[in-house]
């Protein structure tokens, strides 16, 4: 069985589930594309305004979360547009699981979703549901990429008053990937009526752009 650092996505939802509940104390403005410098890598805050971060020097974990909508639908967190951006250091406890990067990538992507499908009960967050596994490459990074939607069932006792979102996570493995089996997470989550706004993904396009690790 694969021994990854545990850092999931349910940890990630769990975070969220702190910002929205107003326990996001440690979060502070941030300005448009400002660096962000870790132990072990670097990157720019997003593009655009309203951006506040967090940080866990120890984990090495960044989280961004930006809040819009009108008055009144920032008012009722069920109506207001949330996006959450995170990155995680991760690796594999026994370097001799390191496979084949697009196998391992798929395994990866298989855990943390069988994750949320056993946890998502637990949040007020809708049952996930896979969308898309696929690939793709941002300046220079050949990104893993799994794409999955949260949506909240209408029937009374089974999700009523949980978040619709859709969320994409990316895998990254540096160029030390074989030798250190060190690896990148990069998730973007939307949660919100997209009636009001349509998801932006590609809101992480400039976060990927600017990432660089010392494995590289």
């Amino acid at each position: 069985m694969k021994t990854y650092i545990k850092i999931s996505i349910i940890l990630f939802i769990a975070a969220i589930f702190l910002w929205g509940c107003g326990s996001g104390q440690n979060t502070v403005s941030i300005e448009s594309e400002k660096r962000i410098e870790m132990k072990n890598y670097s990157v720019n805050s997003p593009v655009g305004d309203d951006w506040e971060f967090e940080t866990n020097k120890t984990k090495q974990v960044i989280m961004f979360h930006k809040q819009r909508g009108e008055l009144f639908q920032l008012l009722s967190s069920k109506n207001r547009r949330d996006t959450y951006i995170n990155i995680f250091r991760n690796g594999l406890t026994n370097k001799a699981e390191v496979v084949n990067r697009r196998d391992f990538a798929n395994n990866f992507m298989d855990n943390e979703f069988q994750i949320m499908q056993k946890s998502y009960e637990e949040t007020d967050y809708g049952e996930p549901e896979l969308l898309e596994k696929d690939s793709t490459t941002i300046n220079g990074k050949v990104l893993y990429r799994m794409k999955y939607e949260l949506s909240c069932s209408l029937l009374p006792g089974s999700g009523y008053d949980c978040f619709n979102g859709e969320g994409q996570l990316y895998i990254y493995l540096p160029k030390t990937f074989e030798n250190n089996a060190v690896f990148y997470v990069i998730i973007i989550e939307e949660y919100g009526q997209s009636m009001f706004y349509p998801y932006d993904f590609d809101l992480i396009n400039s976060v990927i752009t600017s990432f660089s690790c010392d494995e590289d």
